[in-house]
């Protein structure tokens, strides 16, 4: 096992190495706080006498077991590649444990599909039990967690990403079928969904439905759902522990998303997408919300002239007011939204259309709205409707490029919800 120990809100450093052979300079390198240091519990090879064997990794170095007991006493500690299966530093995680240690949790994560074993599971429980954090988390492999990390930390660094960017493309699977005959392709509504969050809190709850867990929720930057008992939640874990006091009857864990639950349009885990990306809308791109999916643009000028709304596409320059007047009403542009998760991959589908307003905010009585958007829309052939799927993309575009969705919105520590730059293209098979 190698444990990285790095301080946090450290600048970049040299990476330090220390292992059971060089042993005494680990009380200097850590009190003269280098980081991050490499340890390698069992010795490199390369430098140390390696311990591999069965009895070997049943005893840890003295020294360096007590160093990592004394770490994890003010620490958390993520796991990632180690399995749990040798007594020398399962014992020493045990003991720091048992000692009040690990108070920012612990996080063992397995690969999908995979199990932690019983010693472990009931580690990790002991761990969440006494601080609140921590949990087993489920992983593609080790280089997407750290692509997903670096991505979270809201960090950009071009040789990160264009290493993340070869490896992904070396792993994406090929088909060598090569197909006879294709029609021209078609441009679809459909926007890829690049990076989403797969990793929300998970917690018992005594709340009994719905209507309560709004109610809980109340104002709060907090995207949460009932599902068998438990609630399922993205946001900052200290706002939901705050907000759901006295409803919570379980540790908060952190648990995963698998590509099942979002197969059901209206599953609970999609349900918070729908939610985490409508609030994003009207906090970060001040649209008006009618219902779950439909988003308008208010536009309280449009007395005397109509916010308009410029872009080039290609050569072309286009112009787009973003509300008209029509019989004493407003018609504001708009979009509904469907999300839809498709072979393995989830779409942001964006449909324009309008919704009638009095005054280019407030919304016109329902027989009003409903009459003038069936005209109006009725009226929007081809040229118009492809303009309109222009404008979209480009007016959200100029607002955040690539199109990023935070969440929870205008605050630094969060997940992100990141669509593709351009709609995506259909065709099909001939013959």
């Amino acid at each position: 096992m190698t444990t990285v120990i790095y301080k946090r809100n450290d600048a970049p450093r040299r990476l330090v190495q220390v292992g059971p052979e060089s042993r005494t300079r680990i009380d200097t390198i850590l009190a003269d706080e280098l980081r991050p240091v490499l340890v390698k519990l069992h010795g490199d090879y390369r430098y140390d006498k390696l311990q591999n064997t069965a009895d070997e990794l049943q005893e840890l170095d003295a020294h360096v077991r007590s160093t990592l007991i004394d770490i994890c006493q003010e620490s958390g500690l993520i796991v990632v590649g180690y399995s749990g299966r040798d007594e020398s530093i399962m014992s020493a995680l045990e003991e720091a444990a048992n000692a009040g240690g690990l108070r920012y949790g612990l996080y063992w994560c397995v690969r999908e599909g995979g199990h932690a074993n019983g010693r472990v599971q009931a580690l990790v429980e002991r761990v969440v039990q006494q601080t609140n954090r921590g949990g087993i988390v489920e992983i593609p492999g080790f280089d997407e967690l750290l692509v997903r990390i670096y991505r979270q930390s809201g960090l950009r660094d071009p040789d990160i990403e264009r290493k993340a960017e070869i490896l992904f493309e070396q792993r994406r699977p090929f088909n060598l079928e090569i197909a006879e005959r294709f029609t021209k392709p078609l441009k679809v509504n459909a926007i890829q969904v690049v990076e989403y969050p797969t990793s929300p809190y998970k917690f018992q709850t005594n709340i009994r439905d719905w209507q309560e867990l709004r109610a809980t929720i109340g104002q709060q930057n907090i995207a949460a759902g009932l599902l068998g008992g438990h609630v399922i939640a993205f946001g900052n874990r200290e706002r939901i522990r705050t907000t759901f006091a006295g409803k919570i009857t379980g540790p908060i864990e952190v648990t995963d998303i698998k590509p099942y639950d979002l197969r059901l349009t209206d599953s609970v885990m999609m349900g918070l997408f729908y939610d985490m990306i409508g609030q994003s809308l009207v906090s970060k791109w001040g649209l008006r919300k009618v219902g779950r999916d439909l988003f308008y643009l208010p536009d309280p000028k449009r007395r005397d002239a109509s916010r308009a709304f410029r872009f080039t596409h290609g050569d072309s320059e286009y112009t787009v007011n973003v509300a008209a007047n029509s019989s004493g009403n407003v018609l504001n542009e708009a979009f509904s939204l469907q999300l839809d998760f498709h072979e393995d991959t989830l779409w942001f589908v964006l449909e324009p259309t309008i919704v009638v307003t009095s005054d280019g905010i407030s919304l016109a009585p329902v027989d009003q709205r409903r009459y003038l958007t069936n005209q109006e829309v009725s009226r929007r052939y081809n040229p118009r409707a492809h303009l309109m799927l222009l404008f979209w993309i480009y007016y959200l575009a100029s607002i955040s490029d690539p199109i990023t969705f935070t969440f929870p919105p205008n605050e630094e520590v969060g997940v992100r919800i990141v669509l593709d730059a351009h709609y995506a293209y259909s065709s099909k098979l001939e013959g």
